[in-house]
């Protein structure tokens, strides 16, 4: 080989170096961050690991608290049942000697000696004598026997007056319940049963006021038929004024009364309200009204 070839050749292997150097200049560069990585993961696996065991020390030593705090319930609850128990000891004690004690006291009782019995004391109770009843004795007696006498005089004056209230209070309430039924037989009457709206009304009453209700009765009969008139009356209270006797008792009776008619081919409605005394007695077993008063 000539020179001049040499020198080519040493050129051209002289250009290919750096080529060369290149390609392990980049090999080197990669091992390098291949390194680097394998560090890197080995530090975040040193640090987990140690995080892990924080975490499992940290886990041991509240398990430990809690072991710790489980001792001392149960150490308290310990004490407290021993309290108890000495406590109910001692009742028991104490329960005892009372009981000791007053064993003692009775069995002293029980034994202590009698005192002696003097000598008449003791010949009064082998013979007793025969009891004499003297003057003061026997007015004692005879007063007792006088307020007896009075006691039962007085108990029996209370008890016929207590029937006699009674029997009033029983006829009031009677009478009473027999108003308000007249009441509304009186403040009630429809066109298309005359008849027996008046009919019921007057059964309800008795002597004079009897007669006065039939004739009013009989002088509107003519105008409930032409305006068709039907009235109700509805009784809201009942109150006792007067017992006279248990046959004859004042009763006010309060009613409303709804009046529907038609005038001049208008209905027309209304409502009264009306306060009635009725005197109510009592013929052949049933009250009666024998007076009315419109409030």
């Amino acid at each position: 080989m000539t020179a001049l070839g040499r020198r080519k050749r040493g050129k051209s292997e002289t250009e290919a170096l750096p080529a060369e150097v290149e390609s392990a200049e980049s090999e080197a560069e990669v091992d390098g961050d291949t390194e680097i990585d394998l560090a890197a993961e080995t530090a975040e696996s040193k640090t987990a690991e140690a995080e892990a065991e924080t975490a499992e020390l940290e886990a041991a030593e509240a398990d430990e608290a809690r072991a710790r705090a489980a001792r001392a319930k149960a150490k308290a609850e310990l004490a407290t049942a021993e309290a108890q128990l000495a406590k109910a000891r001692a009742e028991a004690e104490l329960a005892d000697a009372e009981a000791d004690l007053a064993t003692a006291v009775r069995t002293k009782v029980r034994k202590a000696p009698k005192p002696p019995v003097p000598q008449k004391a003791a010949r009064a109770e082998q013979e007793p004598e025969r009891a004499s009843i003297g003057t003061g004795t026997f007015a004692a007696i005879t007063l007792l026997a006088v307020l007896a006498v009075a006691l039962l005089g007085a108990a029996g004056t209370l008890w016929w007056h207590q029937r006699g209230v009674d029997a009033k209070e029983k006829a009031a309430l009677q009478a009473a319940t027999a108003a308000a039924g007249a009441a509304q037989d009186f403040s009630s009457a429809d066109y298309r049963t005359l008849d027996a709206s008046f009919k019921a009304a007057a059964g309800d009453a008795t002597g004079a006021l009897k007669d006065q209700y039939l004739s009013l009765a009989a002088s509107v009969r003519s105008s409930y038929q032409q305006q068709q008139t039907v009235v109700q009356g509805t009784v809201l209270k009942t109150g006792v004024v007067q017992i006279t006797s248990t046959d004859q008792v004042t009763v006010l009776v309060f009613v409303n009364q709804a009046v529907q008619k038609v005038v001049n081919g208008t209905s027309q409605t209304s409502t009264d309200q009306q306060r009635i005394q009725m005197v109510m007695k009592r013929i052949n077993g049933r009250w009666l009204a024998s007076k009315v008063d419109v409030l």
